[in-house]
């Protein structure tokens, strides 16, 4: 069993791998189809992983949910480890999110459900059309 977390960006992802025996292995990974497969591949059903919440945490959490025994979607604003990080690199966010996902110290969300995003994108991009209206047209 590994716990595995995850600094996912927009374009690619890097994994802190920590095993039972307390090593650590680390590991960046382009977000494309090849390399999420084979990133998959690599997991055992007994790994945990944790990912932060971001704009694509949930995609990715239902690309890797089947290969895992559990996913968590960490709350960032709870989770002040890497909010007020000294250091923020990729290594160190995806460390302490495989130290504390050991630990079972993580803030977890509430994964939302389809119906449920997809009122949140309308809403947002609803704000965004008010909020960009020019005035007086």
């Amino acid at each position: 069993m590994a716990h595995i977390g995850v600094d996912l960006h927009q374009n690619s992802f890097t994994v802190c791998r920590l095993a039972a025996d307390g090593s650590e292995a680390f590991e960046t990974w382009q977000l494309c189809a090849a390399d999420l497969d084979r990133f998959c591949l690599s997991l055992d059903v007994d790994d945990e992983t944790a990912v932060e919440a971001t704009g694509n945490s949930a995609w990715f959490r239902d690309q890797v949910i089947a290969w895992v025994g559990r996913v968590v979607v960490v709350n960032p604003r709870q989770f002040q480890v890497i909010r007020k990080s000294v250091k923020k690199t990729d290594r160190n966010d995806s460390r302490a999110l495989a130290f504390f996902l050991s630990k079972d110290m993580l803030p977890e969300t509430r994964p939302k459900t389809e119906a449920q995003s997809e009122l949140a994108s309308v809403t947002h991009t609803r704000d965004l059309l008010v909020t960009s209206s020019v005035p007086g047209c």
